[in-house]
């Protein structure tokens, strides 16, 4: 969660956004098709015969435009799990301050986006700001979504989460 107190005037306009849990996929699934992410910046997964999920959206609160820059606090989202092989992969969670890093994906920080495990796989993806990475082809059978936030979560075999900003 994030916290802070902030005056404003009574003119104001306030969005608020409540981030939307990410979607998973079961074991038994056949499918090879996108796992959206959780509304409000969760990165994508990809559903295939290994349980995974996509990550979770950011909360926050903007004042004055519907817009990522209007946004004056940020809770991040947490990101995408997967169960492959007999093996857990967990996903990071998301950050007030900072996004921590899943198994395999790095979570996002005040200044940048996490980058996906070994970012010349062209399948895990990083996160950009406001959106968790997410996959990248069809082919990528283990990825899963990174959280929103500030900055996104890097995808991943158990991706980072978002980080959050006051």
């Amino acid at each position: 969660y994030s916290v802070g107190n902030l005056a404003i005037t009574s003119n104001a306009s306030l969005y608020v956004y409540v981030g939307g849990q990410g979607n998973g996929s079961s074991s038994n699934s056949t499918s090879s098709s996108k796992l959206t992410g959780g509304f409000n910046g969760g990165g994508a997964s990809y559903q295939g015969t290994a349980p995974r999920g996509s990550g979770g959206g950011a909360t926050d609160i903007r004042i004055g435009h519907d817009s990522l820059y209007a946004r004056v606090i940020v809770a991040g989202g947490g990101g995408g799990n997967l169960y492959h092989n007999n093996e857990s992969y967990t996903g990071g969670i998301g950050g007030g301050l900072v996004g921590t890093n899943g198994n395999v994906g790095y979570g996002g920080t005040q200044t940048a986006a996490g980058i996906g495990y070994e970012e010349k796989n062209a399948d895990w993806l990083a996160g950009s700001f406001g959106v968790g990475g997410g996959y990248n082809n069809a082919g990528s059978n283990t990825v899963c979504g990174g959280g929103g936030g500030w900055y996104g979560g890097g995808s991943g075999n158990g991706a980072g989460g978002g980080s959050g900003w006051v």
